[in-house]
């Protein structure tokens, strides 16, 4: 469970609810999704897909926060306003990942959807990589350390043999210098 992602979708249209069909198909396990963010005040308040509206774009950092949230699924497919687009920023700022949803529907898939993607094909570009965040950069830190300490004991112990090999095979000093 501790792996799992915390998802709040950005966009309660027909690429939101595609994007909460798409995870509870074949992602159930890996996903508590929270509820959606529209900037479309008829929504707010109303249940999608089981889901609620919790907002607009005003409220997304403070959704993030209080629902822990780990990763955006960003479901826009028409023009972003700067507004939203500026709140989206400052949620990855906190170290949240924000996915696409033609990036999440590929990845699933194997296909683009076409469909989804629209005059705003920039959308589809990644905003950053899985491994950014989680546990990720701890689990690698720490293999790095052991492999390092393991690498560092394993050349003390190997290099008093060299020395005395050179030792033993050449007259002189050990370093050269020149005059």
């Amino acid at each position: 469970r501790a792996f799992r992602r915390r998802a709040l979708v950005v966009g309660a249209g027909r690429a939101g609810q595609a994007s909460i069909a798409l995870i509870r198909e074949h992602l159930a396990s890996h996903y508590d999704l929270v509820g959606f963010v529209d900037d479309d005040a008829n929504k707010h308040g109303q249940t999608i897909q089981n889901l609620g509206v919790l907002g607009g774009h005003t409220d997304v950092v403070r959704l993030c926060r209080e629902h822990r949230i780990n990763q955006i699924i960003w479901a826009v497919t028409q023009d972003v306003s700067d507004d939203l687009f500026r709140a989206l920023l400052d949620t990855q700022e906190l170290g949240i990942e924000i996915l696409p949803m033609q990036l999440l529907y590929e990845d699933i898939t194997g296909r683009v959807p076409i469909e989804f993607i629209g005059d705003g094909w920039y959308v589809a570009l990644p905003l950053g990589h899985a491994a950014t965040g989680g546990l990720y950069p701890i689990g690698k830190r720490l293999f790095d350390l052991v492999f390092a300490f393991v690498g560092v004991l394993g050349l003390s112990l190997i290099l008093p043999f060299v020395w005395l090999g050179m030792r033993l095979d050449s007259p002189g000093p050990m370093f050269y210098t020149q005059e």
